[in-house]
């Protein structure tokens, strides 16, 4: 199946105090993790970001038309530059989400309905599948004033896919330099 897919990495990294995409791993950066995750089944892939630092991965880069409203801005942009009918979207602070993860996730989306990751009773957004057709929907959202990704779910038919404990360390995301630290040691 071929699918498109967007690597979020626009926010201000404020709790890390960096670019969070561009802190190392296991020796390269979060976002090539994800890259390398995504490059050999994706169609077509982009990282949503301003940052011009990141165009050393060899992927588009594309800067959100809203700024400064988190990652609803990236999704924007991302559903308008999408040309399928679904877009697959990760943020950039989980590198450890897995190709068998994302496979699932595609496996049980709907063309209609937003698919988001649910593990261990938590809701991950932003390991999700979006159907191009919230677009419009999603602009009303950000011209009304709003900024909450769960907040613009709730006016939206979402889908959670479950994925059992042994995938708990897929939805690890990496968001404060304590965070960091946990999984360095």
């Amino acid at each position: 199946m071929e699918f498109e897919a967007v690597i979020l990495s626009g926010g201000e990294s404020s709790r890390m105090g960096s670019d969070k995409g561009l802190i190392e791993i296991n020796g390269k950066p979060m976002v090539e993790h994800i890259i390398d995750t995504l490059k050999p089944i994706a169609h077509s892939l982009w990282v949503s970001t301003a940052n011009k630092n990141y165009i050393q991965f060899g992927v588009s880069l594309v800067a959100d038309e809203y700024t400064a409203i988190g990652p609803l801005g990236g999704l924007h942009t991302a559903l308008k530059r999408a040309i399928s009918d679904c877009l697959l979207v990760v943020s950039v602070d989980a590198p450890f989400v897995s190709e068998e993860c994302i496979l699932k996730l595609i496996r049980h989306s709907e063309s209609d309905t937003i698919a988001i990751s649910k593990c261990e009773g938590k809701s991950y957004p932003l390991i999700g599948v979006y159907p191009i057709s919230v677009l419009a929907k999603l602009e009303e959202y950000i011209e009304c004033g709003k900024r909450s990704v769960f907040g613009f779910l709730e006016t939206q038919k979402v889908k959670e896919v479950e994925f059992s404990e042994q995938y708990k360390g897929c939805f690890r995301n990496i968001n404060t330099p304590e965070d960091l630290k946990e999984i360095q040691e």
